[in-house]
């Protein structure tokens, strides 16, 4: 089941992350229905690891990524918003340092940005912020409201084959995204209703619950094995 998160001090922290810091690109990858929108100067943090990357609602729908690195960050929004409430999403942001590239996909098609600060980030900026999941880890930024499914972090730029995977589902996509795709994968997290939530990808960033519940979408349909099963054996032949 998916978890709910109430916008006020709901929330998952999952430890520093390490292998980003450091990092010259990075994806991430979240899944949510959304139950509120926030407001003009409200903002609905996702995911962040404070003064790392911050990806979150700016407000009225706005999606935005921002990735910090030692005293200069870049950040761009989606320039049409029209995030709205009972909507399944699938969201991807993606940063390389190499050429300045930032893209942000949704329900996977890569949309429109405009570019809020374009400062030239090299590396992630180092610190020893957790990464938090539905707000910021000090509670700075206001907060995500709504049901979140999954997440996932990686330390490298997926390309866009795989993007469009992640976002169509089947062995490797949506859910199981992180599971699948490990080049560069530093955490990945289902999102229910426990206590402790696992790392999936066996970096052991185990994410603690604080306050979220159950969400209301059920669980997600199951996806087919990495490996299918071999066919029954049919022959007739004795």
């Amino acid at each position: 089941m998916p978890l709910t998160f109430n916008a006020t001090t709901d929330r998952v922290t999952c430890g520093d992350l390490t292998q980003i810091e450091g990092a010259a690109a990075l994806t991430v990858v979240w899944r949510d229905r959304l139950s509120s929108v926030p407001g003009g100067g409200v903002l609905g943090l996702m995911v962040s690891k404070k003064d790392t990357f911050y990806l979150y609602d700016q407000g009225l729908g706005f999606l935005k990524l921002s990735v910090n690195g030692s005293g200069t960050s870049r950040e761009y929004h989606v320039t049409a918003g029209g995030l709205t409430t009972g909507v399944d999403y699938t969201f991807v942001a993606r940063w390389r340092a190499s050429d300045g590239t930032v893209k942000i996909a949704i329900n996977g098609v890569d949309q429109s940005l405009t570019q809020d600060v374009g400062g030239a980030v090299a590396t992630l900026a180092a610190n020893t912020n957790v990464l938090c999941i539905g707000q910021n880890s000090d509670g700075g930024y206001d907060s995500f409201q709504g049901d979140g499914r999954d997440v996932s972090v990686w330390s490298s730029y997926l390309d866009d084959a795989t993007i469009a995977a992640i976002y169509n589902g089947g062995t490797g996509g949506k859910g199981k995204s992180g599971e699948f795709y490990t080049s560069g994968l530093v955490g990945t997290w289902r999102l229910t209703d426990t206590s402790t939530l696992t790392d999936n990808s066996g970096n052991g960033w185990n994410g603690t619950n604080s306050g979220t519940t159950n969400g209301s979408l059920g669980p997600d349909v199951e996806y087919p094995p990495a490996v299918p099963p071999d066919p029954p054996n049919l022959s007739t032949a004795t």
